[in-house]
């Protein structure tokens, strides 16, 4: 038999070249993700996701980490939070010019890019300075900012200028809130469509419950950001109005499923809240956290549970679902991943993009986005009731 060597000058077909070539088109063309705060716990949690999502589908991605100091990206090598061959581009979050000029230098090709922001806490931004310069470059973007003021400015004053530009951007997503967004809106659509008329289908209410156990695993953002909300005014929606009331405050019991149990949630800032009850015509919302500072016997599980309830022509129907992870660094990145590789996917392919130009909230993604990112988010999911 005879053997082709290294070297050999024979090579196979014309017409097998350009079938590999039509069948593995995202192999020759890698997409750019810039991570900004990759250095931190969920940073890093989304950095390995996106390549671990990335290869099994096998798409060529190039991921590079954005933030402030470079202490604090060597920190995070060599505690394997990232790995050692990532790039490093550092820049003031704060300062729009070196915003720009970092992102004109990362971006210097015309290969598809994409920016993700995990750069918490984000309490006390006032404005959306990563955004505002992604859509003027063309870059499409998503963020986990749980920061109602910043994510509500983002949207008024740049949705329009997106569409313009032709940028798909996606604020608040992540785990919670982000995923549990999503898990209402499919409540809601689930409790629709039993309906034989869902224009007599009015959601009546829609209950978020969080439980932590410690910090998640996520290092001291949680924490840091816990203590600013701590501090804030808890949004809620009462007959349809907002009305703001103390943190930590209205105590419940809420049973998180097998694993996890009930345990006791205060409310809480969180801006599903407003996303979903502005979007969902304005039912009573509110959303509540608890943690149990007894990690050892609960490690670092996340457990999220939304409730929502419809009057449908004078019946009452609720829907219950959850969702509970061994450990919250581990689920926010992977659903931080998911939401973003959304966006990278409808960038590639227009015709069928399931994100399209413009600022969104997770509440306000179609169904085929929505159950794409929610079938994501239950992997390693020991709790997962959709």
């Amino acid at each position: 038999m005879n053997r082709m060597r290294c070297g050999s000058r024979r090579r196979p077909p014309v017409c097998v070249l350009l079938l590999s070539f039509i069948a593995l088109p995202n192999l020759c063309r890698a997409l750019n993700v810039l991570v900004v705060g990759g250095s931190g716990r969920v940073g890093g949690s989304t950095v390995r996701w996106l390549k671990t999502l990335s290869d099994r589908r096998q798409d060529a991605v190039e991921i590079a980490v954005g933030g402030r100091r470079r202490e604090s990206f060597e920190a995070a090598v060599r505690n394997k939070i990232v790995p050692r061959t990532t790039p490093y581009i550092q820049f003031d979050l704060e300062d729009p010019v070196a915003v720009s000029t970092a992102l004109q230098d990362w971006k210097a090709s015309d290969d598809e890019c994409l920016l993700v922001h995990t750069a918490g806490p984000f309490q006390g931004r006032t404005d959306p300075t990563l955004l505002r310069a992604c859509i003027d470059m063309q870059i499409p973007y998503v963020d986990v900012c749980d920061e109602w003021d910043l994510a509500e400015k983002s949207k008024a004053d740049l949705h329009q200028k997106a569409v313009d530009n032709q940028v798909p951007a996606i604020v608040s997503s992540g785990i919670w809130p982000g995923v549990s967004a999503l898990m209402a809106a499919e409540g809601v659509d689930q409790l629709k469509s039993q309906s034989s008329d869902e224009s007599n289908v009015k959601t009546e209410s829609i209950d978020f419950s969080f439980f932590t156990a410690g910090t998640g695993n996520a290092g001291p953002t949680i924490v840091s950001a816990t203590f600013l909300l701590l501090a804030t005014p808890v949004i809620t929606f009462i007959n349809g109005k907002q009305v703001d009331v103390e943190p930590w405050t209205e105590k419940r019991s809420i049973d998180f499923g097998p694993g996890v149990g009930t345990k006791p949630v205060w409310l809480l800032d969180n801006p599903d809240v407003p996303t979903t009850a502005l979007s969902l015509g304005k039912p009573n919302c509110q959303s509540r956290f608890g943690t149990d500072p007894n990690w050892s016997q609960v490690g670092a599980t996340n457990a999220m549970r939304v409730d929502v309830t419809v009057n449908d022509g004078g019946n009452r129907k609720t829907k219950t679902l959850r969702i509970a992870h061994h450990d919250l660094e581990q689920c926010v990145g992977l659903a931080t991943a998911a939401f973003a590789l959304e966006v990278a996917d409808s960038m590639r392919e227009k015709s069928s993009a399931t994100v399209q130009p413009g600022v969104y909230y997770p509440v306000e993604l179609g169904n085929e986005a929505r159950r794409n990112i929610l079938k994501a988010a239950k992997e390693d999911a020991f709790v997962y009731e959709i």
